[in-house]
């Protein structure tokens, strides 16, 4: 079940920073497990404050997408749960609720990018992160 937060409750905020973490650390091992760490109180704040989608499996939550604007700043789905239709569902949920959306993607994560894609992102430009030296692609979604 995809459900909208508009207000996440400490205990749920405490689950999606621990799927954040985890995804992180799983999708990117290009990266120092030490950027993730140093990040999480700023994406704790910003994600307080965020519009996010959850899906609920087992009475908990199993995966989310964190939105500002209209700019995705994570989809993230518990590894038990991958590969089910739960991160197109949550890409659903968004676009329900946008007319454009926006994310980032960085090179190395070939299946972030082919999930994008199968889900109508078309990638706009390349750049490099400049907090992690790594390449990364814009990708946008736009409702037609």
């Amino acid at each position: 079940m995809i459900t909208k937060l508009t207000h996440p409750s400490d205990q749920q905020l405490k689950r999606i920073m621990a799927i954040w973490l985890t995804g992180n650390l799983e999708a990117h091992q290009f990266i120092p497990n030490y950027y993730w760490m140093n990040n999480y109180s700023a994406v704790k704040k910003l994600l307080s404050t965020a519009e996010i989608y959850v899906a609920i499996n087992d009475q908990q939550i199993s995966a989310f997408l964190g939105l500002v604007d209209h700019s995705i700043w994570g989809i993230f789905v518990t590894s038990p749960f991958r590969h089910q239709g739960i991160g197109t569902q949550l890409v659903n949920a968004a676009k329900d609720n946008h007319a454009m959306l926006i994310l980032s993607v960085y090179l190395k994560n070939p299946s972030a990018i082919l999930f994008s894609e199968q889900n109508g992102f078309v990638i706009k430009q390349q750049t490099v992160d400049e907090n992690t030296n790594e390449s990364k692609c814009q990708m946008s979604w736009l409702n037609h």
